[in-house]
C-alpha cells in the first residue's frame, strides 16, 4: 500500500512542472505579443494616438543642448560628460589617488554623469542610453576660462586624461602628506560627430521616448527593422520549459513504475 501511495504522489507532483510549463509558455506568448504592438514610425513625428505605446524611430540624433558641470563651470560640446573625481588618500602609510563615488563630509564631490538634450525628429531622447553604445573619449580641450573658473591648474598627459588639479604631477605611492585629500578631476565625453544614425525603441510619453516599468528603452546602431528588434528583445524561456518537461516525464515514469511494482507484489 505504501508503494501505491508513493507512486500516486510522484505522479501528482509531476503535474506541478506541467502547470509551470503552461504558465511560462503563456508568459512567452504575452511577451511576444507585447513586442508585436510596437509602432514603426519612419516619419519621426509625435502623434497623440501613439501615447504610451512602444515606438520605433530611426535617424541621426541631434544635440539640442550640451551637457554641463555647473560645479566647475565646464561646458563641453557633447550630450554626455562624465566627471571623474579623485582624491589623494592615505593607504597603509602612503598616499594614492582614489576615484570618489560618493559625497562625504571630507570629500565634497563625486564621480557622476551630466546630460544635455537629444532629439530625433519631434522626439526628445534620453541621452544616458548612449553610454552603453558609444565609447567615451578623454576631454582635453579646456579653455583658459574653464581652467580659471574651476580654480584649478591643468595637468596634461599625452596618453591619458588631462587633469584639473591643485596637486600637479603628484604620483601614487608617496609618503608626502602635504597633498592629503587634494582633488583632481578629469572628464570624458561622447563626440557628437560620432553619434551617427541610430534606431530608437522606447515608450512615447509627452513627446519623449523613454523607459517604463514594463519596457526599457533601447538604442541600436544604424537602421534596424521591426523583425530584427523583436529577435533581439524577445527572450523565451526555452531552457526552463525543457527542464519542466524533463521533470514531468521523470516523475510520471517513476510514479507509474512504482505503482506497477506494487501491483506485481500484490499478485505474488
Amino acid at each position: 500500500m505504501k508503494k501505491l501511495l508513493i507512486g500516486i504522489s510522484i505522479i501528482v507532483i509531476g503535474i506541478i512542472p506541467i502547470i509551470l510549463f503552461i504558465n511560462t509558455r503563456k508568459k512567452d506568448t504575452e511577451d511576444y505579443n507585447f513586442l508585436e504592438t510596437m509602432e514603426y514610425l519612419p516619419s519621426q513625428k509625435v502623434e497623440k494616438s501613439n501615447e504610451n505605446k512602444i515606438i520605433i524611430i530611426f535617424g541621426k540624433l541631434q544635440v539640442e543642448s550640451n551637457a554641463k558641470d555647473e560645479d566647475f563651470n565646464i561646458n563641453i560640446d557633447s550630450p554626455i560628460i562624465r566627471r571623474n573625481v579623485e582624491y589623494y588618500k592615505e593607504n597603509n602609510g602612503t598616499y594614492k589617488w582614489e576615484l570618489q563615488k560618493e559625497i562625504t563630509d571630507t570629500y565634497k564631490y563625486k564621480t557622476e554623469e551630466f546630460y544635455g538634450e537629444l532629439s530625433l525628429g519631434e522626439f526628445k531622447i534620453d541621452p544616458s542610453k548612449l553610454i552603453d553604445l558609444l565609447t567615451l573619449d578623454y576631454y582635453s580641450d579646456y579653455s583658459r576660462a574653464e581652467i580659471l573658473n574651476s580654480n584649478f591648474e591643468l595637468e596634461e598627459h599625452k596618453n591619458g586624461p588631462s587633469y584639473l588639479t591643485k596637486a600637479l604631477n603628484i604620483k601614487d605611492g608617496t609618503k608626502d602628506s602635504q597633498y592629503k585629500d587634494s582633488i583632481r578631476i578629469y572628464y570624458e565625453y561622447i563626440d557628437k560627430n560620432r553619434i551617427g544614425t541610430k534606431t530608437i525603441v522606447g515608450v512615447q510619453k509627452d513627446g519623449v521616448l523613454t523607459s517604463t516599468d514594463e519596457f526599457e528603452m533601447h538604442i541600436y546602431e544604424g537602421v534596424k527593422n521591426k523583425t530584427e528588434i523583436i529577435n533581439d528583445l524577445y527572450k523565451p524561456h526555452t531552457l526552463l520549459n525543457f527542464i519542466y518537461i524533463i521533470i514531468f516525464i521523470i516523475c510520471e515514469i517513476t510514479g507509474i513504475l512504482t505503482i506497477k511494482r506494487w501491483v506485481k507484489e500484490r499478485k505474488e
